[in-house]
C-alpha cells in the first residue's frame, strides 16, 4: 500500500534534511537507528514522523496488532531505523534476489522522502502474494525438506537456508507471480507483507536511495491467524 503526501512538505523537508546528516549504511547500526539517534530537539522532523504521526497506528492495524500493544510499539521503534542504501548497477547483493521473509504475515514500512524511479532501483513486490496457494505451499514444502535435509540449491545464497526462502524466476512462474517494481513520488509512506515475495531493484545508475525503514512481526503467528 501506498500512502502519498504523507506528511506536510515542511515536515518532508525536514526529514529529508535530518536523514541526510546520517551516514550511508544499509542495515540497522547503533549510528543509525532510531532509538540511538532520534529526538525531539536534534531531529524534529523524524521525531514528528516516528511518535507523533500515525505511521504506527497504520502499520499495526495492518498487521493485526492493537494500537495499543506495548509489545508491538517497542518491536517498531526497536526495528526502525534511517536507511541509506548506495544502490548501483552491477551490484551482487543478496536482497534483489527474490525473497520471502518469513512464512507468516510480517509488515515492512519505507518511508520515502524522495521520489525513486526506475532507474533507482526501487522495491519489487509480487502482488498478492500472500496468498496461500496449493503452488505456494508445494514450493514452501519442498524448500524445506532440500533445507534440512543440504540438498537446497546453493545458489539461493545463505538466506534460504535460514527460513527466508529465495524464489527463483521459473520459481515465481511457476506459482503464477510476477514482480512489480514500486515506484514512488517523494513523501511517499510504503506498507508491504513482506511474506509476499519480493526483493530490491538492480539500479540502472548509482543511486543513493533516502528512507526511515522499519517493521513489526506478528510473533505468536498460529495465536493471531
Amino acid at each position: 500500500v501506498k500512502y502519498e503526501n504523507y506528511l506536510t512538505q515542511e515536515q518532508r523537508n525536514s526529514v529529508l534534511k535530518e536523514i541526510e546528516t546520517f551516514p550511508i549504511i544499509e542495515n540497522i547500526q547503533p549510528q543509525n537507528s532510531i532509538l540511538n539517534n532520534v529526538a525531539r530537539n536534534n531531529t524534529p522532523g523524524l521525531y514528528h514522523l516516528i511518535y507523533e504521526s500515525d505511521l504506527f497506528s497504520i502499520c499495526a492495524r495492518a498487521v493485526h496488532r492493537r494500537i495499543m500493544d506495548a509489545k508491538a510499539k517497542d518491536h517498531f521503534l526497536q526495528t526502525s531505523y534511517i536507511q541509506r542504501l548506495q544502490n548501483n548497477p552491477g551490484m551482487n547483493d543478496i536482497q534483489k534476489v527474490c525473497h520471502s521473509d518469513v512464512f507468516f504475515p510480517c509488515l515492512k514500512y519505507w518511508y520515502f522522502p524522495e521520489t525513486v524511479t526506475i532507474e533507482n532501483g526501487p522495491f519489487n513486490y509480487a502482488l498478492n502474494s500472500v496468498q496461500l496457494t496449493q503452488e505456494v505451499l508445494e514450493f514452501w514444502h519442498e524448500e524445506s525438506i532440500k533445507i534440512v535435509t543440504d540438498t537446497w540449491d546453493k545458489n539461493r545464497n545463505k538466506g534460504h537456508a535460514e527460513g527466508s526462502l529465495r524464489a527463483l524466476p521459473d520459481d515465481l512462474k511457476r506459482m503464477g507471480y510476477e514482480l512489480t517494481p514500486i515506484t514512488v513520488k517523494q513523501n511517499t509512506l510504503v506498507i508491504a507483507n513482506t511474506s509476499g515475495w519480493h526483493c530490491r531493484g538492480d539500479a540502472k545508475k548509482p543511486s543513493i536511495r533516502n528512507a526511515v525503514h522499519g517493521a513489526i512481526r506478528v510473533e505468536t503467528p498460529f495465536e493471531v491467524y
